[in-house]
Formats: C-alpha cells, structure tokens, sequence
C-alpha cells in the first residue's frame, strides 16, 4: 500500500476536524475531577460539562449582543446623508 504523505496528513486532519474533540476532552476533564473527588453526589455531578455549556450559552449570548450593535449601527449609516458619511 503505496499512500502519499499529503493524503494521509489531509485524511487525519479532516478525522479530527469531524470528530468530537471538545466532547472528548471535556470527558476526560470530567473523569480527571471524578478521580479526585471522594464519593458522594458532588461526583456524580458532571461539572466540567455544565461549566462548558455555561460557557457556550454566554458566548452565544455574546455573538448576538454584538450582532444587534452592528445592525444598529449599520441601519444608523444607512440613514446618515452622504456628506454625514
């Protein structure tokens, strides 16, 4: 099996550009933490994953604040007379 370098290196990025890495490592965070934990509901609680969602929420909430001020300001230049520009 003759494979030419370029090929495979494309082939292992697009696998790791498809798969869950995020997933992966927040798994292994979460198992990490479980290890040091003692036994008990604090364990049981998946907490790297609610602080990552936490996280991806505001990060959401972010994007469409700033979305909102680039509309607004874009509808503003929009209105503005071509010597105001």
């Amino acid at each position: 099996m003759n494979k030419n370098p370029k090929n495979i290196e494309e082939g292992l990025v697009d696998a790791i550009a498809k798969s869950d890495v995020k997933s992966i490592g927040i798994d292994i965070a979460e198992l990490s933490l479980d290890a040091l934990m003692k036994d008990g509901l604090a364990k049981d609680i998946p907490i790297v994953s609610w602080l990552f969602a936490g996280y991806k929420i505001y990060d959401t909430i972010s994007d469409r604040i700033l979305a909102k001020k680039i509309l607004n300001f874009l509808s503003g230049v929009e209105e503005a007379s071509q010597e105001k520009r």
